[in-house]
């Protein structure tokens, strides 16, 4: 059976709730054997939903929802890169789909609707940050042609992670 194919639209107020739990769900799952289980245990669902529902209230960044059937399965939030030497570049911030609906195409669909407003805004590069252990995450941005461009270090849970900036030039970049 074929699934429902996956709408995009602009997040609201009213989308906080699913936003915060998917955020929680995706860094449990995801990060799991990363990331201390006390540390992924203890992440605070109230606090995302509230964090995101202020985001949103305050369009600090652009806030998108996956939906399917009518449920929300993922989001991503994107805007202007936050290094200020990046001009140009969009940075996708968060992008976190359920874990019930990985390898469905949610995902890419969210990265081709930011991408589609980067290149409508001028933006000639995109870039996110992912942990390098996160070896899903870096086998799908690889795959959507995103390669290594910077690194640093990140604490989590007491852990010390290593972070990778990956970029990925957009269509009609100049060469």
């Amino acid at each position: 059976m074929a699934l429902e194919p996956v709408r995009i639209r602009p997040a609201t107020r009213a989308d906080a709730a699913n936003i915060g739990q998917i955020h929680v769900l995706g860094w449990q799952v995801g990060y799991r054997g990363i990331i201390p289980a006390d540390f992924l245990a203890g992440i605070d669902v109230a606090k995302r939903q509230a964090y995101w529902d202020g985001v949103i209230a305050a369009g600090e960044l652009n806030v998108i929802v996956a939906e399917r059937g009518g449920q929300v399965i993922g989001w991503a939030a994107f805007g202007p890169d936050r290094d200020a030497a990046a001009d140009r570049v969009l940075e996708l911030q968060a992008i976190y789909v359920h874990p019930d609906a990985w390898r469905t195409g949610a995902g890419t669909s969210l990265i081709a609707a930011a991408t589609a407003h980067a290149v409508g805004h001028a933006y000639v590069a995109m870039s996110l940050w992912v942990l390098a252990e996160n070896r899903a995450g870096m086998q799908f941005y690889r795959g959507l042609d995103f390669v290594e461009h910077a690194r640093k270090s990140t604490a989590r849970g007491g852990r010390e992670l290593v972070e990778l900036q990956l970029l990925r030039a957009l269509p009609g970049a100049a060469d």
